[in-house]
């Protein structure tokens, strides 16, 4: 079931606060995509810290069931310990309630604030039907 609460909340953090967000990116520095902001709002917290360009800087600290249904990779994290992360995108699709294909339609990295704002009505409305 689609979290139309969560999607709605994504997309007013964005319009409030434009310049953190990229959707080309999962995550650079202080900027995300619509994915990595509904995340992040749901609870999430990023694997590291700071986004050092290494792939384990785009996944968040895995919860016990990501784990569970294998969605978990381990990183090796700074000073040798390892962490189990799931991917920004795996961890939007789940707390947003998406299929695939929305999942698809949302994330794009060609989606701009008027294309998101079509998305994310059309994803409510379908939710509602």
């Amino acid at each position: 079931m689609v979290n139309t609460t969560l999607l709605r909340q994504t997309l007013a953090h964005i319009l409030r606060h434009p310049e953190g967000w990229r959707q080309s990116t999962w995550r650079c520095g202080t900027t995300a995509c619509f994915a990595g902001w509904a995340a992040i709002l749901a609870g999430g917290r990023w694997l590291l810290e700071v986004d050092d360009g290494t792939p384990a800087a785009l996944y968040l600290v895995a919860a016990e069931e990501e784990i569970r249904e294998g969605l978990a990779l381990e990183h090796v994290l700074p000073g040798g310990d390892i962490g189990r992360g799931v991917f920004v995108a795996d961890r939007a699709q789940r707390v947003l309630g998406l299929t695939a294909d929305q999942r698809t339609r949302l994330f794009a990295s060609t989606n701009d604030l008027s294309r998101l704002h079509v998305i994310v009505s059309q994803l409510c409305e379908e939710a509602a039907a």
